[in-house]
Order: C-alpha cells, then sequence, then structure tokens
C-alpha cells in the first residue's frame, strides 16, 4: 500500500471529494501510481487526510467509473 498526502484547499467552491479524485486521478495519469497499486483504506485515507469516510468514499468510486 502506498502513503501519499493530499493538500485539500478546505475553503474551495471544488468539494473535498472531488478534490481527492482529482488528486488521485492526476497521480494515476502522470505514473506516479502505477497498475497494481493499492490505495490506502477509506477508513486510512480519512484519518489521514481529516475528512469523513463518506469524502473519500465518493471519490474512491469516482474512480472506479
Amino acid at each position: 500500500m502506498i502513503e501519499f498526502f493530499i493538500n485539500l484547499e478546505r475553503n474551495a467552491i471544488q468539494p473535498l471529494f472531488e478534490q481527492v479524485y482529482k488528486e488521485i486521478r492526476n497521480r494515476i495519469l502522470s505514473g506516479d501510481l502505477q497498475n497494481g497499486q493499492k490505495l490506502p483504506s477509506v477508513r486510512r485515507m480519512a484519518i489521514d487526510l481529516g475528512v469523513g469516510k463518506n469524502t473519500i468514499l465518493h471519490a474512491y468510486e469516482l474512480l472506479l467509473g
């Protein structure tokens, strides 16, 4: 499993789940995240970023398409 930091703009117009989604997506497209690498669990990511589990769950669901 990988660990990474996402800088969230808590006062931005863009929702937090969308910020998380876009950051992970950008890292996938840039090659920073490789095929087969596991993302942190919803719970772990939520704790690390200081957001609710539903925020991360929504972002992960968007990644699944």
